[in-house]
């Protein structure tokens, strides 16, 4: 079979793809296979839609959505008058942005007269099929078989083979011979996985196999992690999967097999219902993907790894040859030094790596722990995880936490970060370091000393200036490293080209004394920021909301942020060299502190806002509204759901997984909780 892959790490989420395949058995007719399209159509919520039309027949020209300008007749864009004196007669209406390329590429399909573009499914291509699609894409409508609603969780199409991506727990995992649990608490946006006609599923169980058995039903099983691998053939869209609520002691050691392309991965997961297999790996990485080998197309899914002794270098550890197609999905690792390791060369760049919903909790063991470890990687997509307390050990407090140990550190190699949908929690130092910028976006950063650094210090041959958006982030309570390094910063920016940075809620740091930033221009000269624009941020008791530190913001736009703060010793915006503030153009920005007096500092110089207005910002405002609710915290969001507070609702984020996919759990809640509670109210001066 022969389809397109929708989705690339890093690429636009919203895409329309098409392939030529056979048809399913269900539309085939008796004359022979019918050449059919294969159209996968990206929802804004994640899900992703699939369907099966017959390839249509053209008049010399593209069938598959290509760029023919030889339109059949009867069949013209909306408002087309027939007249073919050239030039776009017809563009859709104001749409969202993140729906404009999901739309152009409906239109080229409708002016193309490819029945692809028929979304009703009327068999006649009009402007009904643009309402449709809107509808669709926005949720409130469904195509012919969606039995009423492509945004049902764990709907199924009726296509003929394609799944929707909102499966509930493991029916897409279990090969056929496990049963799904309680999908009530399940929401969509799993990676769609089904054995193909020439897969081997293999089944292994601890509690109820035998290794005599051929493993190749539930009823069968083998016993042990190192049988069940045996029976693998490298190049195949083979399964292997673990029954479970069973307990494995082993690893896969030198993993060396690959699946059989992009639509027919290898599958390592998981059957049956309860929790994940649990594998206790010893002192030796889950899995190591080393060496000179090709590895390609493998999905690792619905597992849990914890070393049981020692702090193994990896917990799936992937670190040279040719490596492509990976993904880690609904997988549980914690304890290793580094929890996810996936460190390519530079001669040898792996490509295509998704790191989707899984927890990823307490590394440790070197002072160089991490819970993501990344470089050389071309398409990185880490999505939907749970990120806690990596690179320290919990046990004896933050006092060997360090400068080098981080939640994620993406390092200035890895091009085509996507970095969304996560929950970043009490890192030992960086939330994320995403020192070659990318995508930033929707996810919730919770007392780690440095949210967010993006950019590098430009200082080494192979240091860009980079380019990306932090976009509709929540962080929350900045803290210190250790008690000998003070940090608390939200945002730092270095090196940029282009940066966005909008839409983001920074609310208190914790750690006092302190000159903890919210958002910073940050580094040495040899890293300019360059085309940045900080734009509707709110900044909420943070004690220092925006800095520059030294020369080397070379233009920036600061607009429409709010900058609030109840202490009256701290300013709102200080540049460090006076000389920089002519760098940063002000617009429209409300401002409150406690204190009436020296809001702002340049250099040693102190000024209140109407030296501000006069000199800097004529159209700085004072803020003389309120919040809906500034003392919303994490504590008080876990409290607003039932739980007893932000300790029991991170217990409760730590035991996620599929089939048990809380959403009150996520970025999306409890960022709309937060922007919900800063919302201003009031007059405006």
């Amino acid at each position: 079979m022969n389809m397109t892959t929708m989705c690339k790490a890093g690429a636009a989420a919203l895409v329309l793809s098409s392939g030529a395949l056979t048809a399913p058995a269900a539309a085939q007719s008796a004359g022979g296979d019918v050449e059919m399209e294969r159209i996968v159509i990206a929802m804004p919520n994640g899900k992703r839609i699939i369907r099966y039309v017959p390839r249509t027949t053209r008049t010399g020209g593209s069938n598959n959505g290509g760029s023919s300008t030889d339109t059949p007749p009867g069949v013209r864009p909306p408002g087309d008058d027939g007249d073919d004196t050239g030039g776009d007669l017809w563009s859709p209406p104001d749409v969202p942005d993140d729906l404009a390329r999901q739309v152009a590429q409906w239109l080229s399909l409708y002016r193309d007269g490819n029945m692809q573009a028929d979304v009703n499914g009327d068999g006649v291509l009009n402007p009904d099929d643009y309402t449709a699609l809107l509808a669709m894409l926005n949720g409130n409508g469904s195509r012919p078989g969606d039995n009423g609603g492509n945004n049902s969780t764990g709907g199924n199409d009726d296509g003929g083979g394609g799944d929707d991506g909102g499966d509930d727990d493991d029916n897409n995992n279990d090969g056929g011979g496990g049963d799904d649990d309680d999908n009530s608490n399940t929401i969509d946006g799993w990676t769609e996985l089904a054995p193909s006609a020439d897969s081997r599923v293999i089944y292994v169980s601890s509690s109820e196999g035998d290794d005599n058995n051929d493993g190749l039903s539930p009823e069968s099983p083998v016993r042990s992690l190192s049988r069940g691998l045996n029976k693998l053939r490298s190049g195949k869209p083979d399964w292997l999967l673990f029954k479970r609520g069973d307990t494995f002691t082993g690893s896969f050691g030198r993993f060396e097999f690959s699946g059989q392309s992009e639509d027919e991965p290898l599958v390592i997961g998981a059957y049956g219902q309860g929790p994940r297999p649990k594998i206790y790996t010893g002192n030796t990485p889950a899995f190591n993907l080393a060496g000179n080998d090709t590895r390609k197309h493998i999905a690792i899914t619905s597992l849990h790894f914890e070393p049981g002794s020692g702090h193994p270098s990896g917990g799936i550890r992937i670190v040279t040859g040719t490596v492509e197609d990976i993904l880690i999905e609904d997988c549980y690792l914690k304890e290793y030094s580094v929890n996810i390791l996936v460190q390519g060369e530079r001669s040898d760049t792996m490509q295509d790596i998704r790191i989707r919903r899984n927890i990823l909790l307490d590394a440790m063991g070197t002072t160089h722990s991490q819970a993501i470890y990344a470089s050389h990687i071309e398409g990185l997509l880490i999505e939907g995880n749970i990120i806690d307390r990596n690179g320290w050990d919990h046990r004896v407090g933050r006092s060997d936490a360090t400068i080098f140990a981080h939640n994620c550190y993406i390092q200035r190699s890895v091009f085509g970060l996507v970095f969304k949908d996560n929950v970043v929690m009490r890192a030992s130092s960086h939330g994320l370091q995403a020192r070659m910028g990318g995508i930033v976006e929707n996810n919730v950063f919770y007392q780690n000393p440095m949210a967010i650094m993006f950019g590098n210090e430009g200082v080494k041959d192979n240091e860009y200036a980079v380019e990306g958006r932090i976009k509709h982030n929540v962080i929350l309570e900045g803290v210190d490293i250790n008690p000998s390094l003070p940090r608390g910063d939200g945002i730092v920016l270095q090196h940029t080209a282009r940066v966005d940075v909008t839409d983001n809620i920074l609310s208190k740091n914790l750690n006092a004394p302190s000159s903890a930033y919210a958002i910073s221009i940050d580094g040495p000269d040899t890293a300019p920021v360059e085309n940045a624009l900080i734009a509707n941020n709110v900044v909420h008791d943070w004690d220092l909301p925006f800095r520059v530190h030294d020369y080397n913001a070379v233009s920036a736009t600061f607009k429409d942020n709010v900058l609030y703060h109840s202490d009256d010793d701290k300013p709102l915006i200080k540049h460090r060299r006076r000389q920089t503030v002519g760098n940063v153009d002000y617009e429209g920005n409300h401002y409150l502190r406690a204190g009436d007096d020296e809001w702002f500092q340049l250099g040693s110089t102190e000024l209140d806002l109407g030296e501000w207005r006069n000199d800097h910002a004529q159209y700085a405002r004072q803020l003389d509204g309120s919040f809906v609710d500034g003392q919303r915290t994490l504590d008080t969001y876990a409290r607003s759901i039932g739980l007893g507070g932000a300790s029991e609702l991170i217990t409760e984020m730590r035991a996620l997984r599929k089939g048990d996919w809380d959403s009150r759990l996520t970025p999306d809640a409890i960022g709309a909780y937060f922007r919900e509670g800063f919302t201003v109210t009031g007059v405006t001066n």
